[in-house]
């Protein structure tokens, strides 16, 4: 009896809506490091095992020009159920030049758009990204500075056929580093997903609420 619960409280209610994401949590799950603004010069990004939100995370150094994380297949592809739904990304910097840059850039091999933001702090800094234009995206500007506004249709073509998703790794002029973790692309009324330490209790929660009842009777 207490098993049925915990399975139906926990893994049913919490993952609904995720489209895809990535934890890093066993490795850097086929996510690149190259051009922010195309899918071009891909490198592998720095795994590290322990110090993320929580568990492993991913680290981008400067290697040329703009620097972006790129997300691997699992992000790609008709993603148009995620319209209306949110982008969630976890950031931290060394340090940063303090101006908005494209957090992401989303491309469909025609139409390229961005989402601009302020920098990350040096703690883990947790980000979510309306995916309606009315949010912000704007077209794609190549030197990291404000586009032109996107429609909801140039947003919606988009997500249908994404050829690449690129994530900021390049917040200051010269050297940096940049840490990512815990990305999620979810459909429009997603739960969001319960923290680690309350997935811990849950077990133990659901338990004592069967013990409870036993209790009383």
């Amino acid at each position: 009896m207490s098993v049925v619960l915990v399975w139906a409280f926990v893994p049913a209610g919490a993952m609904a809506g995720v489209i895809a994401q990535s934890t890093f949590d066993a490795g850097d799950e086929g996510w690149t490091v190259g051009d922010l603004f195309a899918a071009t010069g891909a490198s592998t990004p720095t795994y590290v095992a322990t110090g993320g939100n929580p568990g492993g995370f991913i680290r981008a150094n400067d290697w040329y020009g703009w620097n972006g994380f790129h997300a691997p297949t699992a992000f790609l592809g008709d993603k148009s159920a995620a319209y209306g739904g949110v982008l969630h990304v976890e950031q931290r910097i060394l340090s940063s030049d303090g101006a908005a840059y494209p957090m992401v850039v989303i491309s469909d091999g025609i139409t390229s758009l961005q989402y601009r933001t302020t920098p990350p702090g040096t703690g883990w800094t947790s980000y979510d990204i309306a995916l309606a234009a009315s949010a912000g995206w704007e077209i794609m500007n190549t030197s990291g500075n404000p586009g032109a506004p996107a429609s909801e249709a140039q947003l919606q073509t988009v997500l249908s056929n994404l050829v690449f998703m690129n994530f900021e790794a390049d917040w200051q002029t010269g050297s940096d580093q940049v840490d990512l973790d815990n990305v999620r692309l979810e459909s429009p009324g997603a739960p969001v997903p319960l923290p680690p330490t309350l997935l811990l209790l849950a077990p133990g929660l659901a338990g004592f609420a069967v013990m409870r009842r036993r209790f009383k009777k």
